[in-house]
């Protein structure tokens, strides 16, 4: 089976999550990071303690699984060891065209979550589609030391120059060369180095109707 990969924006979201041992508290916190609305926590057997661990916009309600709990829902995930619960839970959100994760059970998927890498702004998700997460894991430890710490600065450079390059006017072509002259050893160099003269003189060549005060800006807490 072939997954289309897509990253979700969870922002103003309400999700689900049914069973919070080991498994259940790290979804959670990783759903968390991508700052939904409201994250619903059920749960029957889990400490009363486990709440004060996380973030604000949990909300943990210590009872078994009610249907009614999907209303509203756009994204749920089950990490319980009932695999009775976890199919009818799959089911019901299926019938209700709601995204749901059914840890380690891919077929009862209607999507999988990836082996992450998360740096800054930087995110590579590392799939085998549902075959070997292992294996996703073992791709994921070789290609964490390929995204280097300047990679991750210059990406926020170019995120924080995008809409002065997309104001100027030009077509997509011109726009993706301006983007990709900043991507070199060179530039990479010079952001490892501190060598902030370069990369103002850079920014300065292609976007020339900036002030030094408003690249100062741009550059202000890069490092």
């Amino acid at each position: 089976m072939n997954y289309y990969p897509i990253f979700l924006d969870l922002r103003g979201k309400e999700c689900l999550v049914v069973g919070a041992g080991g498994v259940g508290q790290r979804k959670i916190l990783s759903l968390a990071m991508a700052g939904p609305m409201k994250i619903l926590v059920v749960d029957p057997y889990v400490e009363d303690d486990f709440f004060n661990k996380m973030p604000e916009c949990v909300v943990f309600e210590k009872r078994k699984f009610l249907e009614s709990d999907i209303n509203g829902k756009f994204l749920v995930v089950v990490a319980t060891d009932n695999e009775d619960m976890n199919r009818y839970i799959s089911e019901l959100c299926k019938k209700n065209n709601i995204l749901c994760n059914v840890v380690d059970r891919p077929e009862l998927c209607s999507f999988i979550v990836p082996a992450i890498i998360d740096k800054g702004s930087i995110k590579i998700a590392i799939s085998t589609s549902g075959k070997s997460p292992a294996m996703a894991r073992y791709i994921k430890e070789k290609l964490l030391y390929e995204i280097s710490p300047e990679i991750v600065i210059l990406t926020e450079i170019l995120g924080r120059i995008r809409s002065y390059v997309i104001g100027i006017g030009l077509n997509s072509r011109e726009n993706k060369k301006i983007f990709s002259s900043f991507i070199n050893p060179k530039m990479l160099d010079a952001i490892k180095y501190k060598d902030k003269k370069y990369i103002v003189s850079k920014i300065k060549r292609i976007l020339p109707s900036l002030s030094d005060r408003e690249i100062g800006e741009l550059l202000n807490d890069i490092w």
